[in-house]
């Protein structure tokens, strides 16, 4: 595929991209190599990259974009510098292809494939962005031969901005190797302690407050019985939103929530949860709720991005329009009626995951678009 694919990631900080890259790359079978800022916090992808034997590249610049003053003064001063140094690396490079990885708002990456006369795909992986960000990336969405969207909730974000551009809607991938072949089942009505989780980079958009109202209603009846864990990073930039949480949870005594932190095994992590609870407010692929079903987890959500499009209500998985929480609270409760509801959705998840979302599944329709349109 024009002797390979160089993936470019400006922003080091671990996230979704991030994975979508390392599992994609994994499951390509053609040359790739990744592009990624030389930072303190680039760490955690470069060993999942190294224990997927991906071939990586740092660079000694590369800043991101950010909403603190000095962050962004320094990122404009470095635009124009960052380009060129991209450009070159790009043009000296073996690679026909440039993948821009991070979303609409990382463009330093398109602007130099662009101009190193190389291939451009752009990924495009959220269903919102400030509007000072969509317009500029319309005036420049021209630099990409193709785009690749998480889900159809983006492509239809989007639509306006790049018109009849090629695209193609890929959801992102699992790496189904890490989950057990089996899916054990078990009696959630007569079981005395429920876990219900989350995991998910603490942020606003992840619309945490209803998980905690949620976790009060719920627990009304019978508190001792629930407990319910949050697991994800806290970065610098969300202390304020975690601190609004954790005073919500106080003023509503809610005593069955607990942060328990990021984690760094996702299987086991999910594996501790007996019900997967997803309240964010805006997705486009969830890749955590991709992973819940692999895992064979009850998911109860709220119909986010393109969940709709692979979760059947009542089949596999419970949904609920967003910020209905009386909905989910009444999701949860019919999940623990019936063991035989609950073992039917944890089957049909897995089923679910296996058909739409294995990184090779993911490999393989990035191989067949590549090949027909560049």
């Amino acid at each position: 595929m024009e002797n390979g694919i160089i993936f470019i990631l400006e922003d080091a900080r671990f996230a979704g991209p991030h994975v979508y890259v390392a599992r994609l790359c994994k499951g390509l079978k053609v040359n790739s190599r990744v592009l990624l800022p030389r930072t303190n916090s680039s760490k955690k992808f470069k060993d999942l990259l190294k224990k997927y034997g991906i071939k990586f590249t740092e660079t000694i610049f590369l800043s991101k974009l950010s909403r603190q003053p000095l962050q962004l003064i320094y990122y404009l001063l470095m635009f124009i510098p960052e380009i060129t140094a991209l450009t070159l690396i790009f043009f000296k490079s073996k690679e026909g292809i440039i993948y821009c990885a991070g979303g609409s708002w990382q463009i330093k990456g398109a602007i130099a494939g662009y101009l190193s006369g190389k291939s451009v795909v752009w990924h495009l992986n959220d269903t919102y962005v400030p509007s000072l960000v969509m317009s500029i990336f319309k005036s420049i969405s021209f630099l990409a031969d193709t785009y690749v969207h998480a889900s159809e909730a983006t492509k239809e974000y989007y639509h306006e901005s790049l018109a009849e551009r090629p695209s193609a809607v890929i959801p992102a991938p699992i790496d189904a190797e890490i989950f057990s072949k089996e899916i054990a089942l078990y009696n959630l009505k007569d079981k005395e302690k429920i876990i219900i989780g989350t995991i998910c980079n603490i942020n606003p958009i992840k619309n945490l407050e209803d998980f905690i109202e949620i976790a009060k209603e719920v627990s009304l009846k019978n508190p001792n019985r629930f407990e319910f864990k949050i697991a994800g990073p806290i970065y610098d930039s969300q202390t304020n939103y975690l601190k609004k949480l954790k005073g919500m949870i106080k003023n509503l005594n809610v005593n069955n929530v607990t942060f328990v932190g990021p984690t760094d095994d996702i299987k086991s992590c999910l594996e501790s949860f007996d019900i997967f609870l997803f309240t964010s407010k805006s997705e486009s692929s969830p890749l955590v709720i991709w992973e819940a079903l692999m895992s064979g987890l009850p998911v109860v959500t709220y119909r986010v991005g393109d969940i709709d499009k692979y979760i059947v209500d009542k089949i596999s998985g419970l949904t609920a329009e967003v910020f209905d929480k009386a909905s989910l609270c009444e999701a949860i409760y019919y999940l623990i009626s019936d063991n035989k509801i609950a073992n039917k959705l944890k089957t049909n998840a897995r089923k679910t995951a296996i058909k739409y979302f294995s990184h090779t599944k993911c490999a393989e329709l990035h191989v067949e678009y590549f090949s027909r349109l560049i």
